[in-house]
């Protein structure tokens, strides 16, 4: 959103902003500045266009980005507004990046953004502390030393931090572990104790294998073995859920099962505990149908429940 602000106000200034003006200032890439420049053509609906001549962006109409006459800004700064005010979403002090925005919005769009807001209904409590040590050093290229509970208990282990972000209200950070020699995912809410080590590394990774790695599987836990999962729902879910997008990669099909009307979904899955208790959210008009392995987990899962519950 700061981007957002930069290139608005350079342009109406300065009248081009070219993508190094941008990278520069922000120190981010050209395939990032790119998403920027795309994003207020699509989303904002900003009359940009690209001049060679001038070598750069400029508007073609008259556009201010703080219009309240634009309907998608609106809607924009409202979520913004909601988010950075949850401190759980954003544990870090962002009263002064609000004032700055709202120094250049009308008064009364101001006002209007009360009416839209933005609420998670599950978050983590972390130490900022542990929030802020990481962010210096994403920035730093610095190594971690944490202490960090797995499902054995605590453990020492010594990182090359790459990527924070925040999945379902809940913050993580994507990590080569030196121990293990592996890229792996750790949650900030498990983080004992943390300190920045002076030595620094060098990137393993560019950002689209993060992006990869991220985006493989089902869900935050990740596994070098992926494979295809088909559930069918049935009953009232079916056109509720037709449209939700648990990942970029599914493939959703309506079917005709003995004249009963049935969705199925498709989709890359690596660990199975977290699909299988979405999938569980909807009993008893959900089914895993394969692979077979997580088929028979969710049906452990089941039997268990009606073991302790029932018998």
């Amino acid at each position: 959103f700061e981007r957002l602000i930069y290139i608005d106000k350079r342009i109406n200034e300065m009248k081009v902003c070219s993508s190094k003006n941008v990278m520069a200032q922000f120190q981010v890439s050209h395939s990032t500045v790119k998403g920027d420049f795309a994003y207020m053509i699509n989303r904002v609906g900003a009359p940009i266009k690209y001049s060679k001549k001038l070598n750069g962006y400029y508007y073609e109409a008259n556009f201010n980005l703080f219009s309240n006459k634009n309907q998608k800004l609106f809607i924009f700064y409202s979520l913004i507004r909601s988010l950075i005010e949850n401190t759980a979403f954003i544990p870090f002090d962002t009263s002064k990046f609000l004032e700055i925005i709202e120094n250049e919005i009308d008064k009364n769009f101001i006002e209007l953004s009360d009416k839209i807001d933005f609420t998670m209904s599950e978050f983590d409590e972390i130490d900022n502390s542990f929030f802020d040590a990481i962010s210096s050093s994403l920035i730093t290229s610095n190594t971690l030393n944490m202490e960090y509970i797995n499902e054995n208990g605590a453990e020492l282990v010594k990182v090359e931090p790459y990527k924070l972000f925040n999945y379902q209200g809940k913050w993580y950070l994507i990590a080569f572990c030196i121990k293990r020699d592996e890229l792996r995912i750790y949650s900030l809410k498990r983080i004992c104790k943390l300190e920045i080590v002076n030595d620094k590394f060098k990137n393993r990774f560019t950002i689209e294998e993060l992006k990869q790695f991220l985006n493989s599987g089902f869900g935050i836990a990740k596994s070098d073995k992926e494979e295809l999962a088909v559930i069918k729902f049935r009953g009232k879910y079916i056109y509720k859920i037709k449209n939700y997008i648990w990942h970029k990669e599914q493939k959703t099909e309506l079917l005709d099962e003995n004249g009963e009307q049935i969705l199925k979904f498709t989709l890359p899955v690596g660990k199975y505990d977290e699909l299988i208790g979405r999938v569980m959210r909807y009993s008893p008009d959900a089914e895993i149908v394969s692979p077979q392995e997580l088929r028979n987990q969710w049906l452990r899962k089941i039997e268990m429940a009606y073991e302790r519950f029932v018998k």
